[in-house]
């Protein structure tokens, strides 16, 4: 009978040599997938157990996919769902800054990025009740030199035998979430966030939660504090703070500017933009979820140009670009379909960006067609209002 996977990965751990040689056949691979090789083709020309095979596979797959994300990648054990939830390191350091100076319990730990960056500041045990995915968070330990990191092959509900919660504990959690895009409620998650406040809160009132970013968060059951967490321009993350460790209401962290707003969410009135003004400007998304565009210095000097599923567009001339939390745009230009072309011509333009709601493939097709009759050097993004156009370039992105 051959080995399972649980076994290969105790293996490697404990051999240097045989961790090794993994490694670089991994290496291997990635190489044939970055030449243009099917998952077929490589298969059939690597040796050994199709097990192994298959699992090695799938590893150099999720590095390919990490690679922009952790610093270490090239190291990193992770199957396809860890490379897809696994926390990226800019955000599990921050996380691990706010919570700096207590012991920290990573419940359902998977396969141990965010707990080894805890473990970097704080003392930390992460349990894991997945065989596999807790060997993975071994071999993630080594490679980060985590030593300060304690790692349980234990379920939840074992907790209390395991692992020693107390006051100064915060117990940490990213459940595991379904295979779709939307949640509703906290019970789905696994485990359900509830259930660990409901098993533990006469040990420690300190708790945080890794949530899905885009759920609802209507009649959320605990007080405490909601940040959402942008990365490059995109929320990649919301997590819950008790009250025991947090005072505010919510919080906007844009990465990697580290520029954070925090207070009580409020609405806020912004009229109507008759013209477009000197520029236009795109507020983070986080800043926009946390409820906290109120906050923004200067909002009051901003109209709506457009709002939609993706992006709030603002236009105005008196704002501060160095601290407003979004993207800002030039105005160079407004003119109707018909006149496009011929105004990115007299701006010479190369290349053109749309910011408005239009389909894949229709994005494409005006784009390419829009191009081939352009020869100039510049770069403009296209607003729409109504159906006037607004020709700018870019003075800063997220």
């Amino acid at each position: 009978m051959g080995q399972s996977i649980e076994q290969y990965l105790e293996r490697l751990e404990s051999s240097r040599e045989d961790l090794g040689k993994a490694n670089g056949r991994i290496e291997a691979i990635i190489e044939l997938k970055r030449t243009g090789y099917s998952r077929n083709a490589i298969k059939n020309r690597i040796q050994g157990s199709a097990l192994v095979n298959d699992f090695l596979l799938e590893v150099s797959e999720a590095r390919m996919r990490c690679i922009s994300r952790y610093s270490m990648w090239r190291g990193l054990w992770l199957d396809s769902y860890s490379a897809m939830y696994a926390t990226p390191e800019m955000v599990g350091k921050y996380r691990a800054g706010r919570l700096k100076g207590y012991e920290v319990v990573d419940i359902g730990c998977g396969a141990g990025l965010q707990a080894i960056m805890f473990s970097m500041v704080n003392t930390t045990t992460g349990i894991e009740p997945d065989a596999i995915r807790y060997r993975l968070a071994r071999l993630n330990r080594m490679v980060y030199g985590a030593e300060n990191l304690h790692l349980v092959n234990g379920r939840f509900p074992d907790v209390n035998r395991t692992v020693d919660v107390h006051s100064g504990s915060v117990v940490f959690s990213d459940p595991l979430r379904p295979h779709r895009s939307s949640i509703a409620k906290l019970s789905e998650l696994l485990p359900d966030p509830e259930a660990i406040v409901n098993k533990l809160s006469g040990k420690t009132e300190h708790f945080v939660f890794d949530l899905p970013p885009m759920m609802s968060i209507q009649n959320f059951p605990f007080p405490g504090e909601l940040e959402y967490i942008s990365t490059n321009g995109s929320v990649s993350r919301l997590t819950y703070y008790s009250s025991s460790i947090s005072d505010v209401k919510r919080r906007a962290v844009i990465l990697p500017d580290m520029k954070v707003i925090s207070g009580d969410p409020e609405n806020v009135n912004l009229k109507v933009a008759d013209a477009p003004g000197d520029l236009i400007l795109l507020p983070d998304q986080s800043v926009i979820r946390a409820g906290l565009l109120s906050r923004v210095t200067g909002i009051e000097n901003l109209a709506l140009v457009q709002k939609d599923g993706r992006r709030m567009v603002l236009t105005g001339k008196d704002i501060d670009g160095k601290s407003f939390p979004g993207e800002i745009y030039q105005v160079a230009g407004q003119c109707t379909r018909p006149d496009l072309v011929a105004k990115l011509k007299s701006l010479n333009a190369g290349k053109v960006f749309f910011r408005f709601p239009i389909q894949t493939e229709a994005y494409y097709e005006l784009k390419n067609q829009i191009e081939r009759e352009l020869n100039g050097e510049l770069e403009y993004y296209i607003f729409k209002r109504e159906e006037e156009l607004i020709i700018t370039r870019r003075l800063r992105k997220m």
